[in-house]
């Protein structure tokens, strides 16, 4: 046999096995209505308004960084309505009214049985307008699910093939080609066989899953695992590195059940929960893009487990990607959601006065954060009230355009003036917020360095010299001197004065900003 057919030949292997391996097993985010719920389409949702998408505004002419001659455009999905973010009118506090679809079927599903000994559960509220998907497909939407999958595997060969035509030697083509195939059909089984144990354990338990479909507001309750041996910072999920195909509750950070609530249902448990704190204490997390529903979900129980929250911990999570190549359409999600989320938050309010209210959002998921609590700024008034909304609002690399952070979000009516503090971590390590300001031209609101966003009313934290990890931008839930800043702020109620670990930095017009020092190390000594 030729050397040419049989590179010929063993081109199609991984092909042909990664297709046949992947088939059937693409994403699960085709969306299902149950009996008696009232799932609407994203057509007949809300109708659109003429709003303004405050981070597309063209920032100050002062900066200096040119915007790239190329960036990336965003390609419209047929399933996906474009929204912008709401205008800065004075908006209505109360929540929306309800709308005259036919009410959701209440189905109680209790809370699952522990697996065996050595974890501990967390009880996660949650918000979303994720439309909500099942383990079972049927064989069209199947075989849709599956193209993009099919579609990589068709890529890696064609790589193959690429790196083929420039190699001369015999035996290192073959090497080559050895090394490459292996790895690239390995890394696709192991997503494969972690999909298929996702809608494994989904089924066994009865248990609703979310997509990236969007959907209406919907309430719910999340049980997640966090094992004995639990490293705080630490996100355990297996490994393909330790030959873990598996999620295992007494080993991983593992969410064990979703379930639905009626809006009725859930805030009588989420009072239940809040007596338990004694100063009927919750926080709020909106997570960034590139995260799935599941993924939120866990990263909330393990920042509450971690603080030692006794309150109850809700994840809000709007429709993204949970793919780096998705940040394109994750833009235009988070414009979507910003009304649901506002929905969300003064509901949650106005059933729970007295509430002790915390919230803490990430990356983009600062750009809705940030635009709800300027409305709400605005609705109450320029008049700075002793009684605040809020207690903690925190702000983590926030991947919001600077110069109209400074120019729209903080300028009066301030968002500081719905919270007794607002915190901003930042950091020039971040290399997600380089690449977001490679893409659209200028500084994000979370870099340090020259150009940190420093302003009367908000304590801005840099984290550069702690901060180690490889991106540089999940610092505030697996750095553990970062969390335990966040506790002794949210919690605690310390200034950032009283936290032995920061140090001041003075700064222009009188102002200060604060830093870690690199004697503090990954966690500082907590009195």
């Amino acid at each position: 046999m030729s050397m040419k057919t049989l590179r010929n030949q063993f081109l199609w292997i991984p092909l042909c096995a990664i297709t046949v391996a992947h088939f059937g097993c693409g994403r699960q985010d085709a969306p299902f209505q149950e009996v008696g719920s009232a799932i609407q389409s994203p057509d007949e949702q809300r109708p659109d308004s003429d709003e303004v998408d405050v981070d597309s505004t063209a920032p100050l002419p002062s900066m200096q960084e040119d915007a790239p001659s190329n960036p990336p455009t965003s390609e419209e999905r047929p399933d996906e309505v474009s929204r912008g973010l709401p205008n800065f009118g004075a908006p209505n506090l109360q929540p929306p009214m309800e709308k005259s679809a036919a009410p959701m079927a209440e189905v109680e599903k209790p809370a699952p049985t522990p697996l065996a000994e050595g974890y501990a559960e967390v009880k996660v509220f949650y918000g979303t307008d994720r439309a909500p998907v099942v383990a079972g497909l049927d064989g069209f939407r199947k075989i849709a699910a599956t193209f993009a999958t099919s579609f990589m595997s068709a890529a890696v060969a064609l790589l193959l093939f690429i790196s083929a035509r420039f190699v001369k030697s015999r035996r290192l083509l073959l090497g080559t080609l050895t090394v490459l195939s292996s790895a690239a059909t390995v890394f696709l089984a192991y997503g494969t066989l972690h999909r298929l144990n996702r809608q494994r354990v989904a089924a066994e338990r009865d248990s609703i899953y979310y997509g990236t479909v969007r959907g209406e507001l919907e309430y719910g309750v999340a049980t997640v695992s966090i094992p004995v041996a639990h490293e705080m910072g630490k996100l355990e999920a297996p490994s393909i590195l330790r030959l873990e195909f598996k999620e295992d509750p007494t080993q991983h950070v593992v969410l064990l059940n979703v379930s639905r609530r009626s809006e009725e249902v859930f805030f009588l448990e989420l009072d239940d929960k809040m007596r338990e704190s004694s100063e009927r204490e919750l926080f709020l997390f909106v997570h960034g893009f590139n995260l799935t529903f599941e993924d939120a979900v866990r990263r909330t129980a393990q920042i509450a487990y971690d603080m030692e929250f006794t309150g109850a911990p809700i994840a809000y999570s709007w429709p993204s990607q949970g793919s780096i190549l998705g940040y394109t359409a994750d833009e235009e999600s988070i414009k979507y959601t910003t009304e649901h989320l506002k929905e969300f938050i003064l509901t949650i309010k106005n059933k729970n006065p007295t509430a002790t209210i915390n919230l803490v959002a990430h990356s983009m998921g600062n750009r809705a954060m940030t635009v709800v609590l300027k409305e709400i700024a605005i609705a109450q008034g320029q008049t700075d009230s002793p009684a605040k909304m809020f207690n903690e609002v925190v702000l983590a690399a926030p991947d919001v355009d600077a110069d109209v952070f400074k120019q729209r979000i903080v300028s009066k009516p301030s968002i500081m003036n719905v919270a007794n503090r607002v915190t901003l971590y930042a950091s020039s390590n971040d290399k997600a917020l380089l690449m977001s300001k490679r893409v659209h031209g200028f500084r994000r609101a979370g870099e340090s360095g020259d150009g940190l966003v420093v302003i009367p009313g908000v304590d801005t934290i840099d984290v550069s010299q702690i901060d180690l990890s490889i991106l540089g931008h999940n610092y505030y839930g697996d750095n553990q001197a970062i969390i335990q800043d966040l506790k002794h702020a949210m919690i605690l109620r310390k200034d950032a004065g009283q936290r032995q670990w920061l140090r001041a930095m003075d700064f222009a017009d009188e102002l200060k900003y604060w830093f870690y020092p690199k004697s503090v190390g990954p966690s500082p000594e907590v009195p």
